[in-house]
């Protein structure tokens, strides 16, 4: 179940200075719906049942987390790959790309001046 925590209709500040988790009205939760289940009315946002498929995508963008999700499986954190990170560092460290990095640790001029002198 998703649903709205608060049901203060106060505007913004004043909403927040009476409860730590109050919906601000902000509307970032209406832009995020792709299946038009948000609307807000008196700074207070109201989902409807009926048209929520339950993507979580306003919780997620919710600034004061008062939308909140109950009995969904927790979400998985997304993190990076070692090979990604790896090769972020390799970009870091040489200044080049992974693909141009040289496994020796030479630089690209290096190359050029062996062909000028021989």
């Amino acid at each position: 179940k998703i649903f709205v925590s608060c049901v203060n209709m106060d505007k913004g500040g004043v909403a927040k200075k009476a409860c730590e988790v109050a919906c601000i009205g902000c509307k970032a939760c209406v832009k995020v719906c792709a299946y038009d289940a948000i609307t807000v009315d008196n700074f207070l946002a109201y989902i409807d049942p009926n048209l929520c498929k339950l993507c979580r995508k306003c919780v997620e963008v919710c600034p004061t987390d008062a939308i909140l999700e109950i009995n969904f499986p927790p979400r998985k954190i997304k993190t990076e790959t070692t090979e990604t990170v790896e090769t972020k560092k390799v970009e870091t460290s040489t200044g080049l790309s992974a693909d141009k990095a040289d496994p020796a640790g030479k630089k690209e001029n290096d190359n050029n001046i062996i062909n000028k002198e021989g």
